[in-house]
């Protein structure tokens, strides 16, 4: 596997996580179905996103404009009106083409989500999507550290621009099990070097 289809991988599981977290603690049937309808659109459209740039910040500027109607005639409570709004910029994120400063605003959405779902959840039932939530960060965050590295080093041996294809082809490999081989192969290369 790639280290770009890895973390596109890790970073969509971490942001469903804490995108669906909080529609669940929520309740509305409306926001549950429109957070895992975003979920999977935005997994089926990774390489071709749905929104460009205009089209999302559209978009957001009508999430800003819907926020207080959803306050004053639908929820009548700050933080599920404010629940709501983190729902719909996350799917505005998810549907729209992705930068690096894009993943890392996604990547905060979610732990504020998950922080929002925290507190209009009672009982122990946020157990399992905080846990999954922690492990999914933890290996989206390592991802995604090495994926900016990479491309730093194309840029230091001045490859930066190259196609995305070509990109994700000289990772692959680079994330799954290591065979004993494999393990094998290496010693043997740093006996050789020694």
């Amino acid at each position: 596997m790639s280290l770009y289809k890895a973390f596109r991988t890790s970073a969509n599981l971490m942001v469903a996580v804490g995108l669906l977290s909080l529609a669940l603690a929520e309740g509305s049937l409306f926001y549950i179905l429109i957070a895992v309808a975003g979920v999977s659109v935005s997994w089926l459209y990774e390489k071709n996103p749905v929104l460009n740039r205009p089209a999302g910040t559209i978009g957001a500027l009508l999430c800003v404009a819907y926020a207080p109607l959803d306050y004053l005639f639908v929820t009548q409570d700050v933080i599920i009106a404010a629940g709501h709004l983190l729902i719909l910029f996350q799917l505005i994120k998810l549907l729209s083409e992705k930068k690096d400063r894009d993943y890392m605003q996604m990547f905060l959405l979610s732990l504020i989500q998950l922080a929002v779902a925290a507190v209009v959840t009672i009982g122990i039932d946020f157990t399992v999507p905080f846990v999954l939530y922690l492990v999914f960060a933890t290996w989206t965050l390592i991802l995604f550290h090495l994926k900016r590295s990479h491309e730093r080093s194309l840029r230091l041996i001045n490859q930066a621009d190259l196609p995305q294809e070509a990109r994700e082809e000289k990772t692959v490999g680079a994330i799954g099990p290591v065979s004993y081989t494999h393990l094998r192969a290496h010693e043997t290369s740093l006996h050789l070097v020694c």
